[in-house]
């Protein structure tokens, strides 16, 4: 079973996020977060909370909270190619430990065929 809280982003409340993180921790479960990538980097806290947590998987929600099931195929590729960059330079730029992205939930979780196709191009 997977626990996910999706639409972590730059409006997160931290201390709140932290406090459900550890009930996960006090349970032994690992909390799976969707995250939204726009202006992320801004939000220092959560930013350094996702990348230095144990017991955290996260997985990549969007840009915005775009319905992707109506994008067609260079716009979801798009955007995904720009959450993927966006994370991959921001977590060098921190110094932090690269976790890659290999996981996509699409907000309201839907999706057509062509972002999915997207996904399988570009390993999430």
């Amino acid at each position: 079973m997977i626990f996910r809280d999706d639409d972590v982003g730059k409006y997160t409340d931290l201390s709140t996020i932290m406090r459900l993180q550890d009930l996960f921790d006090k349970h032994g479960k690992v909390h799976t977060v969707a995250v939204l990538m726009e202006d992320l980097w801004e939000s220092k806290g959560i930013w350094h909370w996702l990348l230095t947590t144990p017991n955290l998987n996260i997985a990549l929600h969007g840009w915005k909270h775009d319905d992707y099931s109506l994008m067609n195929r260079y716009a979801a590729r798009d955007e995904i190619e720009k959450c993927l960059t966006y994370w991959e330079n921001k977590v060098k730029h921190g110094g932090y430990e690269f976790k890659p992205l290999k996981v996509f939930f699409p907000p309201w979780n839907r999706v057509g065929r062509e972002t999915i196709e997207v996904c399988d191009d570009l390993g999430i």
